[in-house]
């Protein structure tokens, strides 16, 4: 500002009662790398003829920005406020002389004061940045990946202003699948919440409790599933602000369990081809003898038996699967292999009876129609008591179905 304007200003403030202008009440907070509004307006619009707005910083004598002769002076603007600090061009003429200052560095804390001329009139008004919010939230391995049944480290470091423990809030949760967001765990107002992870996480994600007060919310993972794959979001919600990182749980290494499953699975393959060529030959040359029959029993139960434990292994290995898994094999896997196993049994039997009269017969096949009929709640019963995975229930219904077969290929 030159020295006649200085002149004049002085001698408006001792020949007039001034301008009215209005600012905040009390000091501002701002967040590190945001934007924030500094106030100043008047109540009654003022002319735009020989109207001029200044902001400066009161400790640096720095101008922040400049309106004069109807318009913006960014190119008075001190260098470090230059395409950071701007006015509202279009409500000036409303008598709105605030300005927004983005992009904001903790160097930007300090007094602030705005100066309106109007022909002989002057007044002013200070606004206050009284300090600036840090909050940086970061994760150092945006993607990790481990092998199933081993623990693995999502990182989250927070580096701010708030000491950690009186932070609002720290959570972790599952992202990947939204709108349907998993609450993982949850830290709050110096508390851990494991009670509001969900049952799918309750007792295997866990806070490292020494090194919160370094900052440090990385989450321990422990006895990782396949259905843990997936993205993560570290929420960090202060009184002004919420910050967030996010660490990608990709690629997972096959266990030894997944290795033995798969085994297993080639084992039943194998053997079910080999086992195979012998009965077809068997059964072509129409031979009933005990040897056929034998290696009929092989065919059918041992390829069971593999499949049933890699079935089981892989039930043990992944736990997690969603409800509507269950409710799909109760309502229709379970219904059809009861189909299968009644009718290959009572075809059997009922193709036996026809040539027989014996009576103990009849009430066999009759008490076999009856326990056949109350399978679907035997199956029920053990799904809502023992067989609490998928993989077991195929286990129940592949060594039904093999004795099944065995009985009724006599």
């Amino acid at each position: 500002m030159s020295m006649f304007r200085v002149l004049i200003s002085a001698a408006a403030l001792l020949t007039s009662e001034g301008l009215s202008v209005q600012g905040p009440a009390q000091p501002l907070v701002a967040q590190l790398g945001g934007s924030i509004i500094l106030p100043c307006s008047v109540e009654t619009p003022l002319s735009m003829e020989e109207l001029e707005v200044e902001w400066k910083r009161t400790d640096e004598e720095a101008l922040v920005h400049l309106f004069q002769n109807g318009e913006d002076r960014p190119e008075a603007q001190h260098q470090s406020y230059r395409d950071r600090a701007h006015f509202f061009s279009e409500q000036i003429f409303k008598g709105n002389f605030s300005i927004l200052l983005e992009n904001i560095t903790v160097a930007d804390t300090g007094i602030y004061r705005c100066v309106v001329f109007s022909y002989q009139n002057v007044g002013e008004i200070s606004v206050t940045i009284q300090h600036v919010e840090r909050v940086v939230v970061t994760a150092e391995d945006p993607t990790v990946s481990a092998r199933v049944g081993e623990d693995v480290v999502l990182n989250c470091m927070v580096d701010s202003h708030i000491p950690p423990e009186r932070i609002d809030e720290v959570s972790w949760k599952k992202v990947d699948k939204k709108p349907d967001i998993i609450p993982v765990l949850l830290f709050q107002n110096g508390t851990i919440f494991p009670g509001s992870s969900h049952k799918r996480y309750r007792d295997r994600a866990e806070f490292f409790r020494q090194e919160i007060l370094k900052g440090n919310f990385s989450m321990r993972l422990k006895n990782v599933q396949t259905a843990d794959k997936g993205e993560y979001m570290c929420e960090v919600h202060t009184e002004n602000s919420v910050s967030s990182a996010t660490v990608e749980f990709g690629r997972l290494g096959m266990s030894a369990l997944h290795i033995i499953t798969l085994i297993l699975c080639f084992i039943s393959l194998l053997l079910t081809f080999v086992l195979s060529i012998p009965v077809t030959v068997y059964i072509s040359k129409k031979d009933t003898g005990p040897k056929p029959m034998y290696m009929n029993y092989l065919l059918v139960v041992c390829p069971n038996i593999c499949l049933s434990i890699a079935f089981v292994l892989w039930g043990v290995i992944e736990v997690n699967f969603p409800g509507f898994i269950h409710r799909m094999i109760e309502f229709v896997a379970i219904p059809i292999a009861y189909l299968l196993i009644s009718t290959a049994f009572c075809s059997a039997v009922l193709h036996d009876l026809r040539n027989t009269s014996q009576w103990t017969e009849v009430v066999l096949v009759s008490v076999g129609i009856i326990l056949l009929s109350s399978m679907p709640a035997v199956f029920r019963a053990l799904n809502n008591v023992c067989f609490t995975r998928f993989f077991d229930i195929h286990l129940s219904v592949r060594f039904i179905l093999g004795i099944s077969h065995c009985l009724v290929l006599k």
